[in-house]
Parts: structure tokens; sequence; C-alpha cells
């Protein structure tokens, strides 16, 4: 009886530590939270990311961990994906939950699309168990979004297979082969791959990766200090600021600030539109409408700048931010110029909403347009803790402006800041 009780604190000690160890293991490899990676530089992910017959190509290290640590911030992922894919002209990638997680336990996840051609090829490298439990599972339940075969994508016929421990989803016609990826030996969250303009982005091979203290997507390092001018957009109320033009030359600039109110009209935003010689000014949401009447909107001058509103109080109040609008711009971009957007996420997303319900009240406009307002909000309205989005989108050269208008290129590196976490201000 001694004997068996002296060696019960050492047996609780055993146990006691395959646990913590066991527990330690599933937060290491299996716990939602941040977790840096760098690419392979073979296999079939490394041979998808170098695949240029896609013109988008993403990139994600342990999707489980780095996915799980997004939907604990904006909530429902996959209404936010759905709402980001709406505005941004794509299709959604549909992957299947792997047994409890609801993202596929791997090491790494590669998205590539091609839309103008109606093509997506997903490779996610799982992990060894995960992939022998989910091809049992697939073949037991005749399942072949796990166990492989024809499936279907948003309509369009598509093909699921495994080869080794890659799970594989295909749109459309198959990846070309490509013998290997390129190396890149930083660590980071993520990487993106535009082989062609995306919108405003740039073409260019982008990093995802925390600096500081903000979340960038940028083809460089972001230079020192660029949270802090970035600063210079700040301005009471201020939901979005978005200027472009050559340093010295023709310029313009969007300001939005957030609606007072939550409903009548005091939840429609204030919206103001600025220019300095010789660029021409961006049209008013609505104004053609006031043109039919013959009206037209109130504008102010100041510092070599015209501010246009409906309303003159607006029209005054941008006129106030004008100058430190293309002061903020100058030291932020090269001589050539570009175009740079600031938002506060919170207060954007107030602004869409209100222009989504004034939308959905007006028959002449479909529930498309204010739709797409919505989705915005619904993009925005998780990163109420950013305090700040903004891209710095430098021109290629001068020759990219006619009168004014800025076509971002690569000239210059771009740098998006996700989510900064800079106190309000």
């Amino acid at each position: 009886m001694r004997r068996t009780r002296r060696r019960r604190p050492w047996r609780w000690a055993l146990v006691a530590g395959l646990v913590a160890a066991t527990a330690g293991h599933l937060a290491f490899w299996y716990s939602p939270r941040e977790r840096e990676g760098t690419p392979e530089v073979t296999g079939r992910e490394a041979a998808l990311l170098a695949d240029l017959s896609y013109p988008l190509r993403l990139w994600i290290p342990y999707p489980h961990q780095n996915l799980g640590a997004l939907a604990a911030e904006v909530g429902d992922l996959d209404a936010w994906i759905a709402a980001a894919s709406r505005l941004a002209g794509t299709q959604p990638p549909r992957l299947p939950r792997f047994g409890p997680f609801p993202f596929p336990p791997g090491s790494a996840l590669v998205v590539a699309a091609d839309p103008g051609a109606a093509r997506l090829a997903v490779v996610l490298h799982a992990y060894p168990t995960v992939a022998a439990l989910a091809r049992a599972a697939g073949a037991v339940a005749r399942n072949p979004w796990l166990g492989g075969g024809a499936v279907e994508v948003g309509g369009r016929p598509a093909q699921v297979a495994w080869v080794g421990v890659r799970w594989t989803l295909t749109v459309g016609a198959p990846p070309e082969a490509v013998a290997d990826g390129t190396s890149d030996p930083i660590p980071s969250l993520g990487r993106f791959v535009a082989g062609s303009a995306a919108g405003w982005l740039p073409a260019g091979a982008y990093r995802i990766e925390r600096v500081e203290d903000g979340l960038w997507l940028a083809e460089t390092a972001p230079p020192a200090g660029l949270r802090a001018r970035l600063q210079r957009f700040s301005a009471p109320g201020l939901a979005l600021a978005v200027t472009e033009g050559a340093l010295g030359g023709g310029a313009r600039a969007l300001a939005v600030w957030a609606p007072k109110g939550a409903s009548g009209e005091a939840a429609i935003p204030a919206i103001a539109s600025l220019a300095r010689a010789p660029s021409e000014r961006w049209r008013l949401p609505g104004e053609s409408f006031l043109a039919l009447a013959g009206r037209r909107p109130p504008s102010r001058e100041r510092d070599g700048w015209t501010a246009t509103a409906f309303e003159s109080s607006v029209a005054e109040r941008a006129a106030g931010i004008a100058g430190t609008l293309g002061e903020a711009r100058d030291a932020l971009l090269p001589a050539a110029g570009g175009r740079l957007v600031w938002a506060n996420p919170a207060r954007l997303a107030a602004a869409a909403g209100g222009l989504a319900d004034l939308l959905s009240q007006i028959p002449l406009f479909g529930p498309s347009e204010s739709g797409r307002w919505r989705d915005l909000q619904a993009v925005l309205s998780p990163l109420a803790d950013c305090q700040e989005v903004a891209a710095v989108l430098p021109a290629a050269s001068p020759s990219r402006f006619a009168g004014a208008v800025a076509e971002p290129g690569m000239g210059a590196p771009a740098a998006l800041l996700l989510c900064g976490s800079a106190p309000p201000r």
C-alpha cells in the first residue's frame, strides 16, 4: 500500500504533463491565430502560385489558423467573403469542412482565379492525418467534396481530386504545368499576385505582413514612419479621402464624412468633390439629376482648390481640408504622383449604410445599386477596431496623367494598410 501511494504523485505528474503537451500541441498547430510561413518552391501549390495563366493568385499559410483568426474578427466569414467577392466581381471559392474544423487544416492554401475565363483552381496541402481521415470519410459518405469527384461551383462543373496529401479543386481549364515556383524566404501571413491591375491595385507580387502596429499588403516592406504620415489624412468625422494627381500639377480629391444620425436625413453622408487646375473634379453621386433641374451644386475655393458639394456648409468644410489633402499626397507619393486612399472603416461603413438606405427608397435605382453599398457596409463593419485602412498607389510615370487622371502602374511599390490599430482620433 505504501509503495502505491508513493507512485501516485508521479502518475499524476505524468498525466498532467501529457495533458499539457497535448494542449500545447493543439494550440500551436490548430488554434486560430496569426501564423507566418514561407511558400514552398516545389510542389503543386508552388506551381499554381507561379501559374501566369491565372491573373489573380493567393497563398495563405496554415489556413485553418489564419482564416480562423480572421473569422474571429469578422464573425460570419462566409458572408463576409461573399460580400467582398461581389464587390470584386469574382466567385467566392468554396472549401469543404474537414471534420470539426471550419477551415481545412494544412500547411498551405493556394487559390488562383481567372475571372475573365471563369477559371478557378485551389490546392490545399493538408496535414497527413487530416488527408487520410477526409478521404476515408468521403469514400464512406460518397461525398465528392471530401473523397474526390465531380462537383459544381457557382453552377459550373468542377472536379475535386486528391494528389497525395494535396486536395485540389478545378473549375474550367486545368492549371498549366509549371516546374518550380519562385523563392521568397521572407515569412509572411500570405502572398497575393496580380498579373494585371486589379481595380486600383497595380499588377505585382504582394506580401501580407504585420509591420509595427499595422497589417500591410505591400510589394516591399512599407517604409518606416508611413503610418505616421498617413495620419495627415485624419480629420474630425472624416470617413473617406481619395486624392490623385502629380506633384505640383493638377489634382483632384473626394471626401466623405460619416452621417451624424442613424435614420432620416441625418443618416445621409456628406460628400464633397475637390479639384486643383487643370484637373477636372469627380462628379458627385446624383449630380446629373440636379443638372436636369438647371441647378449647380455650390462651390468654395481655397489654397488653389475648388470644393463642390450639395450643401454650402459641406463645400466649406471640404475647402478647409483641401490643403492638408494635397500636402499628404505630396509627402507620400513620388514626383510622378499616383493615388491615395484613406478610410476609417467604422465611419465609412455608416456612410455606406446611409447611401444604401437612401438608394433603396428611390425607384429609379435598382436593388443592385443599393446592394453594392450594403456589401461595402458588410465588409467594413467588422473592421471597426481598425482605426484606419489606406492605399498608397504610385503612378508609373508623369505620362500616365492625361489632364489629371492617374493610372497607377508598376513604376513604384504600392502599399495597402489593411488594418491600422492606432487609437481613435
